[in-house]
Order: C-alpha cells, then sequence, then structure tokens
C-alpha cells in the first residue's frame, strides 16, 4: 500500500524530539514511548505536532498501481508520489492525475538502459538502483599526519 518515505530518519525523530521538549516544557521522549498512554501528548497537541511534521518535512507517499495514485492525489499535504515498478504508459497516466504541485518520482526496476524512456515520460524524479546496486567497493586508506 502507500508509506511514508524518511529520507533521513534520525534528522526527523531528532527535529519531532526538539518540538516536543520546546512545545511541552522540555519533556523528554525516547524511541519507545508512547506519546498517549504517558501523557505526554493530547490530541490537540497530536495536531499540532502534525502541523509542525508537515510544514518542516516533505511526505512522499508510494503507490504500486494506478488506483492507489487516483487516491493519493486526492490527500492534502502530500508533496511527492513515488511511482514503485511502472512502466512507462502507468507513469503518463499516473502524471496526467497531478493536482496540487504533486513532484512524481519513478522508482523500481529502472536501469541505465531504461532511463531514457522513463524520463521521457516526463516524471519528476527518476531513482536508479543500479547506480549504487552495482557500484564496485573499493578500498582504500587515508593517513594524516600533523605537520610541524
Amino acid at each position: 500500500m502507500t508509506q511514508v518515505q524518511a529520507r533521513d530518519e534520525a534528522g526527523i525523530k531528532d527535529a519531532v524530539r526538539r518540538f516536543i521538549a520546546t512545545s511541552m516544557n522540555g519533556a523528554h521522549v525516547d524511541d519507545d514511548a508512547n506519546l498517549f498512554e504517558s501523557g505526554i501528548v493530547n490530541s490537540l497537541f497530536a495536531i499540532q505536532l502534525m502541523t509542525f511534521i508537515e510544514k518542516t518535512f516533505a511526505i512522499e507517499v508510494e503507490a504500486d498501481d494506478l488506483e492507489q495514485v487516483r487516491a493519493l492525489v486526492e490527500i492534502e499535504g502530500i508533496d511527492a508520489i513515488l511511482l514503485d515498478n511502472m512502466v512507462p504508459a502507468q507513469i503518463r497516466e499516473a502524471l496526467a492525475l497531478r493536482r496540487n504541485n504533486i513532484k512524481f518520482e519513478a522508482s523500481g526496476g529502472i536501469t541505465l538502459k531504461t532511463v531514457r524512456r522513463i524520463a521521457a515520460t516526463g516524471v519528476d524524479f527518476i531513482s536508479i538502483g543500479a547506480l549504487t546496486n552495482s557500484a564496485r567497493a573499493i578500498d582504500f586508506g587515508l593517513e594524516m599526519t600533523h605537520g610541524n
């Protein structure tokens, strides 16, 4: 189905912790805390937190098919939709559904041989796993010495 993608999960967690600490007079939140059960968060604060997250971070969701794209373009606040494993015809159809300046990213199954065809659809972003998945590793060292 859909999932929110965090480009920098540690940065998001840190920003949310700072927001909670500032808003809740220094309350400390660890990763395992249930914010509602602990009493740290009530519904009004939850709305404030969601608003903070929406304004601070881009929200990108994943769609596996055009039915999901149709539903997602109706939701306010989504910044980008990742089109997972879609062929060029599906990507074009998804782009025709664009609303509210939503960006589209094509991902999954894209290779250096197929990237030009995907780019021709007009998609905003393309992720190519082959750039990192098949990269050869190199082992190197760097020594630094303090000069006089």
